[in-house]
């Protein structure tokens, strides 16, 4: 058999494999996920102010407008806001402008477009002007989640409009703005914030532990506690902060506690929306409110807490130096380091017989005694059905069983 020579015509074949790479190409183009990642900053990054941003007015939890770098109705266009304050997406470059460092100001710098330069406007007029001046000054004022860009001696403001659908820098000699909506800062990349921290005045700490004795010990790793800090003992004294933590201990509150740890395990901390305002929450001082003070949550916290020792003349509370932060939902951060005296309380305690009773029996942290009104520690008294409390009154030892008191012998007294 004869072997003929042949050409395969190849042209047909290679316009094939182009269409078919060009088709697949754009399909990886269209699909492919967004790359550039501008996150919210509502106080200043660790590196500074400058830096480029996009200037946004979040319309909902999700929506944002972005600032088209225009001084027209409708100058924005509509981005997505992902969980933490993010904004993923490649398609808006042709809208970022950089602050820039001016002595102790910020200009605002358009990076691109017809509008490229400083932006500035007239003083006691509403509008934005674009590169025919030199860098106009703005001043930045963290209120998060915004931050205000004041200009003009603080009587111009950058604002959206809600009602003309615009961003603009609007005038107003009395400072109120009270018709328009604060702006954000989106800052290009995963930026790190410093988070502005406030010292605490906190003197007096309570702790409420719950399934003091008998049916709940040992029946889990841990053991509630409702914590309590506070100017002063009183509920009235500001700050006041109360959050929950689950103690290594049913006689201390000694160790490291982390909101980030896993529910379920000593050294967890409740301190979300989530577990309800009972156990994470604070009122701090407030001048602009009406009743002189506003409340928070609590949506991060780390506590340690280290023993000292029993204080003088104060039988019962026990000394600990707590070294905190805790973040509220404001995004502020709130801090302590000091040794400061704690009170302790059981609470729902627990017979086998009866069930829960919930009056409040004081304890003496670190021992676990029972403390008497008078301040006397006794140890805990087991009987044979229930556990009873061992407390000295006006100078005789009685046995407490709920409303109850016997005395040594087994009768009883009242």
């Amino acid at each position: 058999m004869k072997y003929q020579n042949f050409v395969v015509p190849l042209y047909p074949i290679m316009k094939k494999y182009i269409l078919l790479s060009v088709f697949c190409g754009w399909i990886c183009l269209l699909y492919a996920g967004s790359t550039t990642v501008y996150t919210r900053v509502s106080s200043q990054p660790k590196d500074g102010w400058a830096g480029t941003y996009l200037i946004v007015y979040e319309n909902s939890k999700t929506e944002a407008y972005v600032w088209t770098a225009e001084d027209d109705k409708g100058n924005y266009v509509k981005a997505t806001i992902s969980d933490g304050g993010k904004i993923v997406a490649d398609n808006l470059a042709a809208y970022e402008v950089e602050l820039r460092s001016e002595n102790k100001s910020y200009g605002i710098y358009v990076k691109s477009g017809d509008n490229q330069g400083y932006i500035y406007t007239e003083a006691k007029k509403n509008g934005i002007e674009f590169g025919k001046k030199g860098a106009q000054e703005f001043t930045l004022q963290p209120n998060s989640p915004y931050v205000y860009l004041f200009t003009n001696t603080g009587t111009q403001k950058f604002c959206y409009n809600a009602t003309d659908k615009r961003f603009r820098i609007y005038y107003d000699k009395d400072k109120k703005w009270t018709n328009y909506k604060n702006i954000c800062l989106y800052r290009l990349g995963d930026t790190e914030v410093e988070k502005p921290k406030n010292e605490l005045d906190i003197n007096y700490v309570q702790a409420d532990f719950y399934a003091c004795t008998s049916v709940w010990s040992g029946t889990y790793p841990y053991w509630d506690v409702d914590l309590t800090l506070a100017a002063e003992d009183s509920e009235e004294a500001l700050p006041y902060i109360w959050l929950q933590i689950l103690s290594y201990s049913q006689y201390s509150i000694a160790g490291k506690y982390k909101a980030s740890w896993t529910d379920g395990r000593a050294g967890y901390i409740h301190a979300t929306k989530s577990c309800g305002s009972r156990c994470a929450g604070a009122y701090f001082y407030s001048s602009k409110a009406a009743d002189g003070y506003y409340q928070v949550s609590l949506i991060d916290a780390n506590i340690e807490i280290t023993k000292v020792g029993k204080p003088k003349g104060k039988p019962n509370f026990y000394t600990y130096h707590i070294t905190m932060d805790i973040t509220d939902s404001n995004s502020k951060v709130w801090t302590f380091d000091d040794d400061v005296d704690v009170y302790g309380v059981w609470l729902e305690c627990a017979d086998k017989k009866e069930g829960i009773h919930e009056d409040p029996v004081p304890f003496a942290l670190e021992s676990g005694k029972h403390v008497s009104e008078g301040g006397t520690a006794i140890d805990e008294v087991a009987t044979t059905t229930d556990v009873a409390h061992k407390l000295m009154r006006n100078g005789q030892i009685v046995i407490l069983r709920e409303d109850r008191k016997y005395n040594l012998l087994g009768n009883r007294i009242e």
